[in-house]
Order: C-alpha cells, then structure tokens, then sequence
C-alpha cells in the first residue's frame, strides 16, 4: 500500500481546482504554478515521484486554465 504524498505545493493546487467562482479561477491556477515554480527553486530536488507529481500538475493547471479561458456557451 502506498502513502498519500502532501506535498509543499498540493494545497495551492487544491485550491485552484476547486475554487468555484469563475471570477477567481484564474488566479487560483497563477497561484498554484507560482508554488510549484517556488518548490522548484529550493535546493532539494525532487524525488521522482514528486517530478511526476509536478509534470501532472503543470499538465492539469494548463488544462483548466484553457478551459477558464474558452468556457462553454450557455
């Protein structure tokens, strides 16, 4: 069994995933990439599993950050 990983970065990440008013969408994702490119200045480099971690995210905040910007008609 593996141990859930909480990660410096994850709560900034958690937030901007499910921020629920349009309006704050996108500063939530600024946020949450500004933390992993903080995580990324300290001097320990991450394990292999967080560089995945970090990849998936960077991933996931591009994602939602196209869609934030090009919502769907009503």
């Amino acid at each position: 069994m593996s141990a859930l990983v909480n990660y410096t970065w994850h709560s900034a990440l958690w937030s901007a995933i499910l921020e629920l008013d349009p309006n704050k969408v996108a500063r939530r994702l600024d946020e949450a990439t500004r933390a992993i490119d903080e995580r990324m200045k300290i001097p320990v480099e991450p394990d292999d599993s967080e560089h995945q971690a970090i990849q998936e995210a960077r991933s996931g905040i591009a994602m939602l950050k196209a869609v934030a910007t090009n919502p769907r008609p009503v």
